[in-house]
This record gives structure tokens, sequence and C-alpha cells, in this order.
């Protein structure tokens, strides 16, 4: 009698061999492939920030930005980053459960954390004075009269800094955070600094007054914030860094941030001379002297965070 059947896999062994391609195509040996956590960091981010929006939709709130302006407030950015922030929070601490993971792990935490945004902040502060006073003495800018009276500007300080925080934060959070870490697990950390960097530059290309040189200082900038965390593992020096260079911008020297403008500033200054080395409307992130400043940044850098932790191997 001929047997039918015994050179044929049973129903239990090709199941086997279907689960053990599909975990091959979505788990590597660190957890889940660096693509598809990073398509579902995305989709997550979507998904949460359409609910967000509808919520707002529904909900009786006055508009936080009047159309078509390009003049920002404290209270209108800091709220929009603010809610920006919690939604890439809670799309990182979403993908830190599926994957067994925490948020020290995508550089949230707190060890040195408030020595680290300080050190940062005194630097990022240093650094804007640096090229304002670069600006200045080679004739590229002028300082105009207060604008407000100093009790009222004090004031904006105060608001313009708690807004550039939830902006620092928001954006390290969003660039270097989860994306970043997981990234690098598929394409080197550097391989995933430099693609970040340059999708971040990109982004700011929709802001009014932002030029070509602009775009290349944001992004400049961005891979030498990504030197930081090489180091200190950690984003509170970048987000330090990131929040004083833009309330210097925005607040204290009163020029225009990626292109935009500010409401309330202790200073004012007017770009003079040609657009390529006094930035014109992007403000002083727009003049090529940004540049070489950024190799200043990167020395820094690697001066005060190289002995924090050591460097991500």
């Amino acid at each position: 009698m001929i047997q039918h059947g015994s050179n044929h896999p049973s129903d239990s062994s090709v199941s086997f061999e279907t689960r053990t391609i599909v975990r091959r195509t979505f788990i590597g040996r660190q957890g889940l492939r660096a693509g598809w956590g990073a398509l579902s960091f995305i989709v997550v981010l979507i998904l949460l920030g359409a609910a967000i929006y509808g919520l707002i939709r529904i909900l009786p709130l006055p508009p936080f930005e009047s159309g078509g302006s390009v003049t920002m407030t404290p209270f209108n950015k800091g709220v929009v980053d603010a809610v920006l922030l919690m939604i890439v929070l809670a799309a990182t601490a979403i993908m830190a459960k599926l994957e067994g993971r925490n948020l020290e792990d995508y550089g949230f935490g707190s060890r040195n954390g408030t020595c680290l945004f300080l050190s940062g902040s005194g630097w990022g502060f240093f650094f804007i004075s640096l090229l304002i006073g670069i600006l200045f003495v080679t004739h590229n800018l002028v300082f105009q009269s207060q604008p407000f009276p100093l009790r009222t500007a004090l004031l904006y300080g105060v608001e313009w800094f708690i807004s550039m925080f939830f902006v620092g934060a928001f954006e390290e959070a969003l660039f270097r955070g989860y994306l970043q870490w997981t990234l690098a697990r598929g394409m080197t950390y550097w391989g995933a600094a430099l693609g970040l960097a340059i999708i971040f530059g990109a982004a700011h290309g929709n802001n009014p007054g932002e030029s070509r040189v602009g775009l290349l200082s944001a992004a400049s900038i961005a891979l030498v914030l990504s030197l930081s965390i090489w180091y200190t593992r950690s984003l509170w020096w970048a987000i330090g860094f990131h929040t004083a260079w833009n309330w210097g911008e925005t607040f204290f020297y009163g020029t225009p941030n990626s292109g935009l403008l500010a409401q309330g500033h202790l200073l004012s200054i007017r770009p003079i001379g040609a657009s390529i080395m006094s930035g014109a409307s992007a403000g002083p992130e727009g003049s090529v002297l940004v540049l070489p400043l950024v190799v200043l940044i990167g020395l820094v850098v690697y001066l005060t965070c190289r002995q924090q932790i050591s460097p991500i191997e």
C-alpha cells in the first residue's frame, strides 16, 4: 500500500518556518530591527499627533497662531512645542515599552542631567554672543535702540527661556532621541547622526526668511550636538545648548531665529551688508561666519563632554 504525505512537511513545521521568517524579518540580534523601529515610531507619532489635533479642534480653545504671521510670541511658541514634546515623549515611551527598554536608553537619563544642561546652556549663550560680536566688529550688523522698557523686557526674558526650553527639548528629543539611538543599530551612530542632521536642517526650509546658508548651519550644529550625545549618552547638554542659543537669538539680541521674528526682546539688531555675511532675514545663523564657529563648538564638546561617560562603541 502506498502511503501519501510521508514526504511533505506537517502543518506544524510549516507554521514554525513561517514564524521564523517573520521573526527574522522584524527582529534582529538587538531586538526590533532599526528600520521597523523608526517606521513604527513615526506611525505612533502621526497617530498621537492626529489624536491631539482632533482634540484641539473640538475643544473651545483660542487659536495659537495668527494666520500667515511670522512673528512668534513666547506663549504661542511655548505651548505648541510643549505639546509636540509630550507627543514625542509619549511615542518614545510606547516604543520603549514594546522593545523592553526605558527612556534612559534613548538619552533621557537623569545622571548629571542638571550639570550637563547648565554647561550646554552656558556654551550656547557664549557662542551665539561670539557670533553676534564677530558680525558687529565686521560691520555686518548694528545695534538699535532698546524696544521695550527694562522691566517688560526681563519678563519677556523669563517667558522666552521657558518657551525655548520646550523648543530645544522637543527638537532634540525628536531628532536625537529615539530615532538617533534606533537608527544607529542599523547604520552606525554617525551614519544616523548625519542623516538626521540633514533632515533637521531641511525641516527649517519652511520658515519664512530662511536661507540656504541657514539650512546648512542648522544641519552642521545638529551634527555637532550629536557629538555631545556620543560622549555623554544624554540629551541634556544638547538641550541646554539649543535652549540658550535660541534664547540669545530670540530674546537677548532680538535677531531673527531661523528666519522667524519674536515678540518681546531685550536688544534689537539690524543686519547690514551682504546677506551671505550678515545673515539678513535668516538671522545670524544665515551668515557663513557661523560655519567655522561650528568647528569651535565641536572642540568645546570634545573638551567638556568626553570625560562624562565613555563614548558609544
